[in-house]
């Protein structure tokens, strides 16, 4: 008996000792993707900035489909915006008017995608149609390279076409020798030239110097018949207000009056 109960004591002293089974470790199901974490890919460098704000509702209307009105909203876009609005340009042409924006401008490219979308036009830039942006190019503009006259660049240096200014000056300022002001209407190179050539001027100009608008001095009598070349030389329109006075024409004095 004695021995027994001895025998009783160490196994249960032994069930005191031993060591426990290892901890069950229950690990959680991962939260379900957000759409930042679900994102296809990096934006474009043009619209990298979101990425970084992870501004995903900037674009698209609570992580869903993109909202063209979004896109339009944004500031770099008002030029866009109220071409539209206004029925003018290639966005607001029967061939874009109405479809998403992208549709033809996709994203989540890489930062070294290009976001124009030229692949969505018919035959892409090469082939561009002009004509759907209200300015059909003619004459000498239908050959010219389409950066020459689209200068603007965008923060991903890719080439912007929205809001070119389609004045003369604008292109020819610095070979235009008139001495115009490029912000003055008269400076419109249309009214004297054709697209064909700058030589010949037109026939008919359309300008009158008895107009406030186009010049500051009428002509009246006798200046009336002198050709442009006498009181223009070069070509020079714009003269200083200096040369208004009659000795500038007349060092010798007033001409002899015609007879009549």
């Amino acid at each position: 008996m004695p021995l027994r109960l001895l025998v009783i004591v160490v196994v249960a002293c032994g069930s005191k000792t031993a060591t426990p089974p290892p901890a069950v470790v229950v690990t959680p199901p991962p939260p379900p993707p957000t759409f930042v974490d679900s994102s296809p890919g990096p934006l474009s460098a043009s619209h990298q900035t979101l990425d970084a704000q992870r501004g995903c509702n900037e674009c698209h209307d609570g992580g869903k489909e993109v909202i063209s009105a979004k896109c339009l909203a944004c500031h770099e876009h008002g030029g866009l915006r109220a071409s539209i609005h206004a029925g003018r340009g290639f966005h607001a042409s029967a061939v874009v008017k109405g479809r998403a924006c992208n549709l033809c401008h996709l994203e989540h490219r890489g930062r070294a995608f290009d976001v124009m979308g030229w692949e969505s036009v018919v035959g892409g830039q090469p082939a561009f149609n002009h004509t759907l942006t209200g300015w059909p190019l003619t004459g000498k503009h239908a050959g010219p390279t389409c950066e020459a006259c689209h200068t603007a660049r965008n923060r991903q240096g890719l080439t912007t076409f929205v809001g070119t200014n389609r004045a003369c000056v604008a292109c020819h300022a610095k070979v235009q020798p008139h001495g115009l002001d490029p912000r003055r209407p008269i400076a419109a190179c249309e009214r004297c030239h054709a697209e064909v050539a700058w030589k010949p001027a037109r026939q008919i100009i359309k300008f009158d110097h008895n107009d406030r608008q186009d010049a500051s001095w009428p002509l009246d009598k006798d200046h009336a018949t002198v050709a442009c070349a006498n009181c223009h030389p070069n070509a020079l329109f714009d003269l200083p207000a200096t040369t208004f006075a009659c000795v500038d024409c007349h060092p010798k004095g007033p001409p002899k009056p015609k007879r009549r």
